[in-house]
């Protein structure tokens, strides 16, 4: 038998589950967290599924009592009337689901930002409160045409992408049947290639540090003159802390590599001269080179 204390406590799963109270009573725990009674009888050599109503706006002992009434009108030879309302899942609730799933795997607070918000802006807007298990290929393919009309190939390629994965999702956890993302898969511009190439005559080499050293923004120019020294990619530069620079080495975590891989980067001299200057601007703080 359940107590109060405990079906208070009952949290949402990838799956909505059923918990026995006794004698064919039940509460069902969807995915948003929604809490249903229901009462599993046999009538005509058939079972059946009877709703209760909500929890809590109907509590414990209620519930027990129209069990009771029910299992009473089932003997008198009543049939019951009605069938379990089934809840439905929007698109934003199963997105939110999948997001505390997702974030649970994720180490980077960049890669949950960039996730959410991707749905967040160009999804919901259009298709959060649809119900997941109604929304078409076409309702999708419009969301990513608004963003191929804007220029924008490569957010539209991500968030297709992260569409994908959360109705995938939703289909393991029984809220529809099929991934609808999958239709539209060769109906989406490709993103073209982009190739820029690099300073290889030494004297535009020269001329671009010169350049550097003598721009206006300090902590941008010193961050500019450390990703010169150090061949390491600007997101990695922009996100260095303090407690990864020991000495004349610059260790990375793995969860802010492309690899996701651990990256030692050696420091020069010249290096370790500009991390002595910055560090007079920024040394008390978490970030080499912060943003104002």
């Amino acid at each position: 038998m359940l107590s109060d204390a405990q079906i208070k406590n009952l949290k949402p799963l990838k799956a909505r589950r059923r918990y026995a109270d006794y004698d064919g009573l039940y509460i069902e725990v969807g995915i948003t967290g929604k809490k249903h009674w229901l009462y599993r009888y046999t009538q005509n050599g058939k079972r059946g599924w009877h709703s209760l109503g909500e929890y809590p706006m109907v509590g414990l002992r209620e519930a027990r009592e129209l069990k009771d009434n029910a299992r009473r009108q089932l003997y008198d030879g009543v049939p019951l009337s009605g069938t379990p309302q089934e809840e439905v899942h929007t698109f934003g609730e199963v997105a939110l689901n999948w997001f505390s799933q997702l974030e649970q795997r994720l180490t980077s607070e960049k890669e949950k930002q960039t996730a959410r918000s991707r749905i967040k802006n160009h999804v919901l807007p259009f298709l959060g409160d649809r119900p997941v298990e109604q929304i078409k290929p076409t309702d999708i393919l419009s969301v990513i045409r608004r963003l191929e009309e804007r220029g924008t190939l490569e957010v539209a390629h991500r968030v297709y992408q992260t569409c994908g994965r959360i109705f995938r999702f939703a289909v393991a956890a029984g809220l529809c049947e099929r991934d609808p993302a999958a239709d539209i898969k060769g109906a989406i511009m490709p993103v073209p290639q982009r190739h820029f190439s690099s300073i290889t005559d030494p004297v535009q080499v020269g001329a671009l540090l010169r350049a550097i050293d003598i721009y206006p923004g300090g902590v941008v120019r010193m961050a500019m003159m450390f990703s010169a020294l150090t061949f390491c990619r600007p997101g990695e530069i922009r996100h260095a802390e303090w407690s990864e620079i020991n000495g004349d080495e610059w260790k990375i975590a793995a969860e802010k590599m492309k690899m996701r891989r651990p990256h030692i980067v050696p420091l020069s001299l010249q290096a370790v001269d500009v991390l002595d200057k910055i560090k007079i601007i920024s040394g008390s703080g978490r970030y080499v080179f912060p943003s104002a």
